[in-house]
């Protein structure tokens, strides 16, 4: 125990004194710009690897995944985290205090140069380059110690896998999968796919989160954002190309898989068993296998606990090297609490220790708490995410022939106004395009729409519900009744209630729909 607090604590300082070294660079570096030695970025690189080694190796030891070989070769006087601090002192001493002098008239750009110029940098380059191997050598010493620590024996992953293995013919391992599977999320998934816009969502795949998170260094990432930002076709993109990245990285003796699943307030249920049901029959299809505690299960026939089924999970996952979960839309659960808890045992408990995991809601108060030690947060709204709502406009404007005899300059006004007020927001993007294609392409004309745009979907939905001529209201209240009727009939298509279904029960069935309404 208390080698395994000598490596936290020494980490931690470590992390701390990388804190500094980073914000130093990245001062120079801003204020210097064209004029920065190339080595600042150099030092800024290596010592955030080895912030984030080290913070992975932090979080490692709060899930209690140390062994007793591990601590005693990480804590030792000459092991690679007291190399790491001695080095990086070393570092932290080349650069100077930012501590500019007041009271002068120099811009902020000539102290700084004036400040570095007394650093003598050039002249420190040999220490700083000396001094960056040793960083990087005791780094991977690290890497190494954690990678021999959490790589699982072949021989081991075998001889556990030949113990899960039922003898069961193809049709009883199907039968028992299709007992198991109480929601079927799957066609959520494919009309989420079809909704895509090509080029959209590569945001994330830019950032830091998402090759932290593919490399291991981070094992959940929590996406959020407002309501119709895209979370949920996001989720069945980022769901095809992980598929996609298991595929290629995936060998007979480091079997990588993934699975998804798909929430809904629909449902009218709460998620837990429903996800880790699916999540298991999924596994157990891509590894062609029944683990004895789910077949055990099935011939009880009574329901399953969220306990067992999490046994029966840990008993799979020795099947792969690495297994990548996505959860979307964990806020329309109801309730929520359990599944929250269920996911936080996903990510800190060592029997899952092979299981990545990506989780998108909306921003509430109780997800949040219960995803801010678990899990790295991606908020929708950045920077990266208005990119991709401005190729999606433009898109739209380009494709629809209704915008095609507007001029270019007015085109380019409205791709630039709907781009900056969608608040990260994809479907509302598309709501004010849907309403804008109405209007005459006079630049007076959309100039003034543009400036009315609605602030937020509610806003958007109450005007498009205003503009409803009246003599229609009774055939919208009708068809939004068959929806719901529909939906209570087949709640898993609530997403995608066929529209020649809708219209024609409610031609033909006009005269008796009080009558079917009074029985539900």
């Amino acid at each position: 125990m208390a080698e395994a607090l000598g490596v936290v604590a020494s980490a931690i300082a470590v992390i701390q004194i990388s804190k500094e070294i980073i914000s130093a660079c990245k001062f120079y570096i801003e204020a210097l710009r064209s004029d920065a030695p190339t080595s600042l970025r150099t030092v800024s690189i290596e010592v955030s690897t080895l912030k984030s080694v080290l913070e992975n190796l932090e979080f490692i030891s709060k899930c209690e995944t140390f062994t007793a070989a591990l601590q005693n070769r990480l804590a030792a006087s000459d092991g690679p985290i007291e190399g790491c601090r001695v080095a990086m002192i070393a570092l932290e001493k080349l650069f100077p205090k930012r501590s500019l002098q007041s009271g002068q008239n120099t811009s902020k750009r000539q102290k700084v140069q004036a400040t570095f110029a007394t650093l003598a940098w050039p002249l420190k380059q040999g220490q700083v380059q000396e001094l960056l191997q040793q960083i990087s050598r005791h780094r991977e010493g690290i890497q190494l110690a954690l990678t021999t620590e959490v790589t699982k024996d072949i021989k081991d992953i075998k001889a556990a896998s030949e113990e899960i293995r039922s003898i069961l013919t193809e049709e009883q391992g199907y039968r028992v999968c299709n007992w198991l599977t109480s929601t079927d999320p799957s066609p959520i998934h494919n009309r989420s796919r079809k909704l895509y816009e090509d080029g959209t969502g590569s945001w994330i795949l830019r950032s830091q989160h998402w090759t932290d998170w593919l490399a291991t260094r981070t094992r959940c990432l929590w996406v959020h954002g407002i309501p119709g930002s895209g979370k949920t076709i996001l989720a069945s993109w980022l769901i095809t190309n992980i598929q996609a990245h298991c595929d290629r990285v995936s060998t007979s003796d480091s079997p990588h898989v993934s699975a998804y699943y798909y929430c809904y307030f629909g449902h009218h249920q709460d998620e837990t068993a429903p996800f880790l049901r699916w999540v298991i029959t999924q596994l157990s299809r891509a590894g062609l296998v029944v683990s004895t505690l789910m077949h055990d299960l099935f011939k009880r026939g009574t329901e399953p606990s969220v306990p067992e089924l999490l046994g029966a999970l840990e008993q799979l996952l020795q099947m792969f090297s690495r297994v990548y979960i996505v959860i979307d839309a964990v806020d329309e659960s109801d309730p929520r609490d359990e599944l929250l808890e269920v996911i936080q045992t996903l990510v800190t408990h060592q029997r899952f220790c092979n299981v990545q995991i990506i989780v998108t809601s909306r921003e509430y108060i109780d997800i949040e708490r219960g995803m801010e030690n678990v899990s790295v947060s991606v908020p929708m709204a950045n920077e990266l995410v208005e990119q991709d709502i401005r190729l999606h406009i433009r898109s739209i404007l380009r494709s629809n022939l209704k915008f095609r005899c507007w001029p270019h300059d007015v085109l380019h006004e409205v791709e630039d106004a709907v781009s900056k007020k969608a608040n990260g927001m994809f479907r509302w993007a598309v709501c004010q395009l849907h309403e804008l294609q109405r209007l005459k392409g006079k630049r007076e004309i959309v100039r003034l729409a543009l400036q009315q745009l609605p602030k937020d979907l509610d806003e958007t939905y109450d005007r498009i519900f205003r503009r409803i001529p009246p003599e229609d209201w009774q055939f919208v209240s009708h068809a939004f009744q068959w929806l719901w009727f529909y939906a209570e009939l087949h709640p898993s298509y609530l997403h995608g209630t066929p529209s020649s279904l809708l219209f024609d029960a409610i031609e033909s069935n006009y005269g008796s729909f009080a009558d079917v309404f009074s029985v539900v």
